[in-house]
């Protein structure tokens, strides 16, 4: 499982975590912890990757290629 904080999150960071960390697991979970409840952005299981915050994952990503 990954956290991410939105003022916090470096672009390396996002670039670790799209292209190194979430390929070495079988399963991982990325969450958005800005607020009182941590909000599921997406779920990777065996390379599969399920987007389920569609506005949190481009920032993750846009992020990711800077």
């Amino acid at each position: 499982m990954c956290k991410f904080k939105r003022h916090t999150q470096t672009s390396a960071s996002s670039t670790d975590l799209f292209n190194l960390f979430s390929h070495m697991v079988d399963h991982c979970m990325c969450f958005m912890s800005d607020g009182e409840n941590p909000i599921l952005v997406f779920e990777q299981k065996d390379g599969s990757r399920d987007i389920l915050h569609e506005v949190y994952y481009r920032q993750l990503l846009s992020r990711a290629t800077e």
